[in-house]
Parts: structure tokens; sequence; C-alpha cells
């Protein structure tokens, strides 16, 4: 193993290893009026959860540029999925990698992470904690009759790490 891919590892690893001690941690549903990761003793919502993990990972969270062209913080499960990582295809997600969901087939809703091809931890605000799951493919049962989404889970991302470079900005972990 070269000294460049020992770093890569660890950054997955730290992910895993944060995620399986968070196990079991309360979650709540998500409270708009406070962006906090925690809103008392537990996790605000799933998101709080993901940004708890890669935060303690030492994985950044950029803000991103809205449509009124204001920069913000990401704070919801679709900003996450259009404003942070790369694109895994299916079969191909690896421990580290953010899972996500919808559940009306029109945006994503709900966020975990990987820890390996058949399983994710992710913050249950029905449950009210954070639980370990298997991946299993669904369809989404909706009333929408053109979804952009028809099968969860609906995609992968796996975060990245900024870089010095201009033309290659950013590193997958």
């Amino acid at each position: 193993m070269t000294s460049i891919e020992q770093p890569i590892l660890s950054v997955k690893n730290k992910i895993s290893l944060i995620a399986e001690e968070c196990i079991g941690m309360p979650v709540q549903k998500y409270i708009p009026e406070n962006e906090n990761v925690f809103q008392g003793n537990k996790f605000n919502g799933c998101v709080a959860f993901i940004k708890f993990v890669l935060i303690g990972s030492g994985v950044p969270i950029p803000d991103f540029i809205g449509p009124d062209r204001v920069q913000r913080p990401i704070n919801h499960v679709n900003e996450f999925f259009d404003h942070f990582g790369i694109n895994v295809p299916y079969g191909n997600q690896q421990d580290g990698d953010l899972i996500f969901f919808s559940w009306d087939g029109n945006r994503p809703l709900h966020v975990g992470i990987v820890t390996n091809e058949d399983y994710y931890i992710h913050g249950h605000t029905k449950k009210g904690a954070v639980s370990k799951n298997k991946i299993a493919i669904y369809p989404i049962k909706t009333g929408v009759t053109n979804p952009v989404y028809t099968l969860n889970p609906i995609g992968f991302k796996r975060p990245t790490l900024a870089t010095g470079n201009t033309r290659w900005f950013q590193k997958t972990i």
C-alpha cells in the first residue's frame, strides 16, 4: 500500500467506525428552526447524523450557491444529493458512501451511510434511533404519475475531499 492510499482508507474506516458507534443514539424528526446537529441530546434528523459522522471523520462539508445566488450550508437531504460527492452506480457502493432514498419519487428525502455492499446505517426518525439495515431494492409506491425515481435506494454518492488542483478540484475518499 502506498502512502497515498493509506489516508484514503483511513477516512473511509473512520466514517464506518463513527457511524457504527452511533447505533442506538437517539434521533428525532427534523426541526427546521434549529439547524444544529443536536437538539437536546438527540440528532436533529438524518442529515444531522450524516454531518456528525462526516465532520468527525475529517470530511469537510462545503457550502453551495443556491438558485438565489446566496452561499449557504448543506442542511437538507436534497442539498447533499445535489451538491456533495460524486455519483456511484448501484453495485459499486462501498463503505463510507452515502445512500439516498425517496418516499414520493420526486426528490431525495432520506440519507444514510453505507457500511459495506449490503448494509447501511441511518438516523431512523420513526424508530427514534440510529440503526443498521440491509440494503434492499424496492419500488416507490406513490400517486405521482411521472416520478423521477421509481426504485429505492435512488442513488449513492461518494464523499470527496478538496485538492489544490484547479482542473481536478476534488478527489474521492
